[in-house]
């Protein structure tokens, strides 16, 4: 998992070359072609089969499995916050456009409050134990941000 920080990092923890061009093809100026969301959502499939190392979700009794739990922050949230704390929640901004406005998405956890989940996204995305999830919702917060609202 510690070894697992970049695409690049999980591309080479499957075997997978990335393709000449590709780097390329994923920058910004190809959004209007190739929305952030569909290359988040296939840069998030090969980290996660990483992370897993080949475990893959299969809804089945008694089989749990882990996604990221992510906290979502007001503009005026943000400005109380402060830089400090913002590094500290590792809070990723939303560009001015994005989710119509000024906000921030953060990795959450929920251990002693009152919270409710609901998973709508793919298992392709499911972790097998919330230790990855974590991970994954913290190194990996850019790339959930575009994917869920990319």
């Amino acid at each position: 998992m510690k070894q697992i920080k970049t695409f690049e990092d999980a591309c080479k923890a499957l075997g997978l070359a990335i393709p000449e061009g590709l780097p390329e093809m994923l920058k910004p100026q190809y959004e209007a072609i190739i929305p952030a969301r569909y290359i988040a959502q296939m840069k998030l499939e090969i980290i996660t089969a990483a992370l897993n190392g080949g475990w893959e979700y299969r809804p089945e009794p008694d089989v749990w499995c882990y996604w990221p739990w992510f906290e979502f922050f007001t503009k005026n949230e943000m400005d109380d916050m402060g830089p400090e704390k913002e590094k500290e929640r590792n809070v990723v901004p939303f560009l001015p456009g994005q989710a119509n406005g000024f906000s921030g998405l953060a990795f959450s956890l929920s251990y002693y409050a009152w919270s409710n989940a609901s998973s709508f996204y793919g298992a392709r995305l499911a972790y097998k134990t919330a230790a990855l999830a974590e991970h994954s919702g913290k190194q990996f917060a850019e790339l959930w941000r575009d994917y869920l609202f990319g």
